[in-house]
């Protein structure tokens, strides 16, 4: 499954939200954060995010500009 942004309504949701997501998200999910998912529509503040958080849980992959993606 392919994401095309907006994960979530806001880079910071509940921590409900957050583990609801964790466990029920399809894995692999790869992804790109949408401006919802982003502070201040920054790319640079990824690591204040949600979408980061589930980065570091291994349900995202995230799909960075120009760089390849390896499905196996």
């Amino acid at each position: 499954i392919i994401c095309a942004g907006d994960i979530f309504h806001t880079p910071n949701p509940p921590p409900e939200l957050i583990n609801f997501a964790c466990q029920h998200l399809p894995r692999p999910m790869y992804a790109v954060p949408g401006q919802h998912d982003l502070v201040h529509h920054n790319y640079g503040d990824l690591h204040r995010t949600a979408y980061q958080t589930l980065r570091w849980a291994g349900v995202l992959v995230d799909l960075r500009p120009g760089e390849p993606v390896h499905t196996g």
